[in-house]
């Protein structure tokens, strides 16, 4: 076979996989869905020619295609969220209302009543949790240790929810403790 005799049709290949529910920016999709969008495409490829569309307009349809089936996409993202906003705006009002300030420069702490929030509404969406408490004494060794600083009853949680496709993983890093009410020092 010919090394270029698939040539033109990236375009074809990606709005039917599109077309049959695989996302753009990555995460599941699947062969039924594809394979549907391969024949959809196929179907109105086919109606264009015997209609004599020029094969400029069916690549301009074609494209017209790709972006009605990412804005949908788009769409349906944005209602999901807009459907949990309130559960999402309780867990910040939740959140925000705990004491999870530091005490004396971070040498002791008042995280746990945030991290325990955090723990439950990650397994209440799934999540798998690691819960653990870094060793004081191991962590005397790293560069950045904060002489007196204590972890003890300042667990760390770890959530992680495995995604349906091969695709990217998404990671979210965020401190609990938060700096006293009323401290000196804030830039802004």
């Amino acid at each position: 076979g010919s090394p270029v005799a698939g040539e033109g049709y990236e375009m074809n290949a990606i709005t039917a996989a599109v077309v049959g529910g695989t996302s753009m920016s990555g995460g599941k999709g699947n062969l039924l869905g594809t394979f549907l969008g391969a024949v959809i495409m196929g179907i109105l490829s086919n109606i264009m020619n015997l209609c004599g569309v020029s094969s400029y307009w069916q690549t301009v349809l074609t494209g017209l295609i790709l972006v009605v089936a990412i804005l949908v996409k788009m769409d349906s993202i944005e209602r999901k969220l807009a459907e949990r906003r309130e559960r999402h705006i309780d867990f910040l009002k939740q959140l925000v209302s705990l004491n999870s300030s530091v005490i004396d420069m971070g040498r002791r702490g008042n995280e746990l009543c945030a991290q325990e929030l955090i723990e439950s509404t990650l397994s209440s969406v799934g999540a798998d949790i690691d819960r653990f408490e870094p060793d004081n004494d191991a962590m005397r060794g790293h560069p950045e240790y904060n002489p007196g600083h204590s972890y003890e009853g300042r667990p760390n949680i770890v959530g992680g929810i495995k995604g349906a496709g091969g695709g990217r993983s998404l990671m979210i890093n965020a401190h609990a403790d938060v700096v006293p009410a009323g401290a000196e020092g804030w830039l802004c």
